[in-house]
C-alpha cells in the first residue's frame, strides 16, 4: 500500500477515535452526578402532562403548554418503561447522543471530518446542549430530529437524491411537532433552497421542493387551529411576560434585547463561570469579539466556496431576527433558541479548519484543536459548572425526600398548603398520585392527611406586577373559612425561588409567628397559624414595608439553605410599635 493510501487509513482511524472520545466524553458529562438530583419545576410540569391516561388526555393537558405535543406522546410511553427520575433523564441523554452523531454527519457532509468533529464537540459539550439533553423536556428529542434533518438537507443540496429530500421532510416534521422553532428552520430551508433552484430556473426541482413542504404547511395549520387556538398558550404566556416586565413591550426594547441576545450567543464557553472582576469582564468581551470575528470570517469563506450554505445560514439569521423584532419569538442564548446552535457552530468550525491548516504539523493541528476543546470542557465539568448552568438542577433527591418526610409528619387534618405556581404546586400534585392529577386548571387540590393545596394566585392566565394579589388572594381564602383558626397555613417552596413566599419569610412583622421551619438547598417549608396569619394580613403598613422592593419573578432562580434567623440586622426589619 502506498503512503497516500496509508495516510487516508490513518486519518480515518484518528477521526473515528476522536469521534468515539467525543461521544464518551459527552456521555460522561451528562451522566456524572445527575442521579443525585430531583426534577425541576418544568420537568415536573412535563411529567404531569405525559402522565395523562390516554393520548387524548395528554393532548388536552398539553394545550396549556407552549410546545407541540410529540415530545409529550413520546414521554407518555417512556414513563411506562421506567418511571423513576434517573431513567427518565437517561432517555434524554440517549437523544443527546443521537444529536452528537447527527451533528458530526452534518459537518462531515458539508466540509469533511474536521468540521464534523468540531460540530460534534460543540453539541457534546456546550452547556446549553448538555443541560437540554439531561433534563426531561422536549429539547433533546427536538435536536435529535433537527440535526439529522439538516444533515439530509445538505445531502439533498449536494446530491439531489429524492430519498434525501424525503428523509429531510419526515425528520423536519418530527422536529416541528416537538418544538415550534422547527417551523422557523423549515422556513429558512424552503426559502434558501427555493431561491437557489429558482435562480437556476430548475423548475421541476422547484416544484418537487414545494410539494415536499406541503406536509409541514399542513402540520402548521393543524397546530394553529387545533392546538394553539384552543390552548391559547402563546398569547397567554406573551401577555404574562410583558405585564410582569420580563420582556420588553416596545420595538426599541425588543431591538436592544435581540442585540444583547445575538452577542450572548458568542460567549458559549465563558458563560460557564461567574464574572465578578473587571478582568473577567475584559476576557468575556475579548472572547466574544474573537468568536464573532471567526464567525464572520467563516461566513465570508462559505460565501466564496459554498454560497448556497452561506445563503441558508443568512436566511436563518434574518428569520430569527425578524421573529424577535416582530414579537413573534425572542432571540436569546438559552435553551429557547436551541434550534440556532447548528447555524452558530458551522461557520465557526469552517473557519477554524482553515486556521488549523495554516499551523505547522497541520495534519495533527486540526485534531489538537478538537482535543483542546474536549479537555477544556472536561475541566469545567469538574467544577460542577454544567450542573449549575441555567438553574436546571435546583433540588437534590435527598433534600426533596427530607422535606416531604418533614411535611408528612407535621400535617394535620384541616391544614392548608400555599405553594404558588413557581414554587411547589407541581411537586405536590405529582407527589400525590404520580402525576395523575392535571395541573392546567390551577385549582385547589386535596392532599395527604385531609389537607388542601390552595390554587396558585399566579397562574399564567392571571398576569401580575404587584405583590398585592398574593396577599389579597390569601386573605380572601382565609376569610372564606377554608380552615379553622387553630389550623396551620404551610408555605412550601421547592426547586426555584418564589419571591412572594421568600419575602414573607423575611418579614420581621410576622417572623415570631413562623413555626415548623425546614430549610435545605432548594427546599423551604414553614407554617403560620391561621388566626395569626389572618391578623397579619390586615396590617397593610407591614406588608407595604416588607414588600417595598418587590419585583415579580417568573424566571428560574435557585436558592440555598436558609437558617431561621431572629436577628433584625439580617432580615427585613419592620418597626412594630
Amino acid at each position: 500500500m502506498n503512503s497516500i493510501g496509508q495516510l487516508k487509513i490513518d486519518e480515518r482511524i484518528l477521526s473515528s477515535a476522536m469521534l468515539l472520545s467525543i461521544i464518551l466524553g459527552g456521555l460522561w458529562v451528562r451522566v456524572a452526578g445527575i442521579s443525585e438530583y430531583y426534577y425541576n419545576l418544568d420537568e415536573m410540569l412535563f411529567l404531569i402532562i405525559a402522565k395523562g391516561e390516554t393520548l387524548e388526555e395528554v393532548w388536552r393537558r398539553g394545550l396549556a403548554e407552549l410546545h407541540p405535543p410529540l415530545a409529550h406522546f413520546i414521554r407518555h410511553y417512556l414513563l411506562m418503561i421506567a418511571p423513576d427520575v434517573f431513567h427518565q433523564k437517561l432517555f434524554s441523554v440517549a437523544a443527546g447522543m443521537v444529536s452528537i452523531i447527527g451533528m458530526y454527519r452534518l459537518g462531515f457532509q458539508l466540509h469533511g471530518r474536521f468540521l464534523g468533529l468540531f460540530c460534534a464537540s460543540c453539541i457534546a459539550f456546550f452547556p446549553v446542549a448538555v443541560s437540554t439533553s439531561i433534563t426531561i423536556r422536549n429539547y433533546a428529542f427536538f435536536m435529535a430530529f433537527l440535526s439529522w434533518a439538516l444533515n439530509y438537507f445538505i445531502c439533498y443540496q449536494i446530491q439531489e437524491k429524492h430519498s434525501d429530500l424525503l428523509r429531510f421532510t419526515l425528520l423536519l416534521l418530527f422536529a416541528s411537532a416537538t418544538h415550534f422553532t422547527g417551523f422557523l428552520v423549515g422556513a429558512a430551508c424552503g426559502i434558501s433552497e427555493g431561491l437557489r433552484l429558482a435562480s437556476a430556473k430548475r423548475w421541476n426541482h422547484f416544484a418537487l421542493l414545494c410539494i415536499s413542504f406541503l406536509p409541514l404547511l399542513l402540520l402548521g395549520l393543524f397546530f394553529y387551529f387545533h392546538f394553539l387556538a384552543p390552548g391559547t398558550a402563546g398569547p397567554m404566556w406573551n401577555r404574562l411576560v410583558i405585564e410582569t416586565g420580563f420582556a420588553p413591550n416596545d420595538f426599541s426594547g425588543r431591538f436592544l434585547a435581540t442585540s444583547i441576545g445575538i452577542l450572548g450567543y458568542f460567549t458559549p464557553l465563558l458563560r460557564l463561570v461567574e464574572h465578578k472582576s473587571n478582568t473577567d469582564l475584559f476576557l468575556l468581551l475579548f472572547s466574544t469579539l474573537l468568536f464573532l470575528m471567526f464567525y464572520i470570517k467563516g461566513l465570508l469563506r462559505m460565501y466564496m466556496e459554498k454560497p448556497a450554505i452561506c445563503t441558508f445560514i443568512l436566511v436563518m439569521w434574518g428569520i430569527a431576527i425578524f421573529a424577535a423584532l416582530a414579537n413573534f419569538y425572542p432571540f436569546a442564548p438559552n435553551r429557547h433558541n436551541y434550534y440556532f446552535l447548528p447555524f452558530f457552530v458551522l461557520p465557526l468550525g469552517y473557519e477554524l479548519g482553515y486556521f488549523a491548516l495554516s499551523l505547522p504539523y497541520q495534519r495533527f493541528a486540526k485534531y489538537f484543536a478538537v482535543t483542546a476543546i474536549i479537555l477544556t470542557i472536561l475541566f469545567f465539568e469538574k467544577t460542577d459548572a454544567y450542573l449549575k448552568y441555567g438553574d436546571e438542577f435546583p433540588l437534590k433527591r435527598k433534600d426533596f425526600n427530607a422535606g416531604q418526610e418533614f411535611l408528612d409528619q407535621l400535617l394535620q387534618p384541616g391544614d392548608i398548603i400555599v405553594t404558588e405556581r413557581i414554587s411547589a404546586y407541581y411537586y405536590l400534585l405529582h407527589d400525590k398520585d404520580a402525576g395523575k392529577t392535571p395541573y392546567d386548571s390551577f385549582v385547589d387540590v386535596s392532599y395527604h392527611h385531609k389537607t388542601t393545596v390552595l390554587a396558585p394566585f399566579d397562574p399564567p392566565f392571571k398576569p401580575y406586577s404587584s405583590w398585592k394579589p398574593f396577599r389579597d388572594n390569601l386573605k380572601a381564602r382565609l376569610d372564606s373559612n377554608i380552615a379553622m383558626p387553630t389550623s396551620n397555613v404551610w408555605f412550601v417552596m421547592y426547586g426555584w425561588k418564589n419571591i412572594e413566599i421568600w419575602k414573607l419569610m423575611n418579614c420581621a412583622a410576622i417572623r415570631p409567628q413562623i413555626h415548623n421551619y425546614f430549610s435545605r438547598d432548594g427546599a423551604l417549608i414553614f407554617s403560620i397559624q391561621v388566626k395569626r396569619l389572618s391578623n397579619f394580613l390586615k396590617e397593610n403598613a407591614a406588608w407595604e414595608f416588607c414588600y417595598s422592593d418587590y419585583k415579580p419573578l417568573i424566571s428560574a432562580e435557585t436558592f440555598k439553605a436558609y437558617p431561621q434567623i431572629t436577628g433584625s440586622n439580617t432580615v427585613t426589619d419592620y418597626p412594630i410599635k
